[in-house]
Parts: C-alpha cells; structure tokens; sequence
C-alpha cells in the first residue's frame, strides 16, 4: 500500500504544481505535469506482480544496461496505450529545459489531455488490483 500511495500522493502535487503554475508560467507548468504523468506511471508498476523490483521501482527514464529497464521502456512494453502521451510530456518537459527556442507556442490543452489519458489508464489499472504485500510497509 504504502508504495503506490506515495506516488499517487506525488502524482497529485505536481499536478497542483502544475495547475498553479499554468497562469503565470506555463512552460514549468508542463514540466510538473510531465512528472506527474511520471508518478501516475510508477504507481501502477509499483504492482505489477510479474516484474522484479528494480522493474517496479525504475530508477532512471531510460536505460542503457544490457537487461535493464527505465521508465520509458516500462511504459513502451507494457502501457504502449499510453506511450505515446507520456513521451510527448516528457519531451515537452525536456525541451522547456534545455530547449526553449525549439518548442514555439505551448499546446497546454494537448498536454492536458495527455496527461488526463494516462490518469485514466493508471486508475483503471490500479482500481481494484491488490497491492504486492511486500510493499505495504
């Protein structure tokens, strides 16, 4: 329980971040809801029962070791429903990094709406899925 809780929890501020943000400064205000997206998605593999719990605990977005999975490979293998909405946030919350003069206007609307598809996909999957009793400590 207490895994999934903890990302749900930060899933929620940085869309409260997010939503704070949006009037005055909507470019942080895409890269909160990027890492919201990111924690709605850690929620979920924190209990697939199949994967390993380097698997459900991944620790970088992506990973370059022989065998080993980031959170973007996790998301492409198993939520491909939702791959393309999280690698569109996630590169909007790099480019509002590293680069700004590429990204032109905001599409906070389209954002959104990423970011509301992959809410809905991690709370179905979630709903009524048991916790793994390792981790309800």
């Amino acid at each position: 329980m207490g895994v999934r809780k903890w990302h749900l929890a930060r899933a929620k501020h940085h869309k409260d971040v997010s939503d704070y943000l949006l009037p005055v400064h909507e470019d942080w205000a895409m890269v909160a809801l990027f890492y919201s997206a990111m924690h709605l998605v850690h929620s979920s593999l924190a209990d697939e029962m199949t994967l390993n719990k380097d698997e459900r605990h991944p620790r970088k977005h992506s990973s370059i070791e022989p065998g080993a999975r980031g959170t973007n490979q996790m998301v492409h293998s198993l939520y491909s429903p939702i791959a393309v909405s999280y690698m569109s946030l996630m590169e909007l919350s790099h480019r509002t990094r590293y680069d700004i003069a590429q990204l032109g206007p905001m599409t906070v609307p389209g954002a959104t709406q990423q970011w509301q598809s992959i809410q809905r996909f991690c709370t179905n999957l979630n709903d009524g899925r048991p916790w793994i009793p390792s981790q309800a400590q």
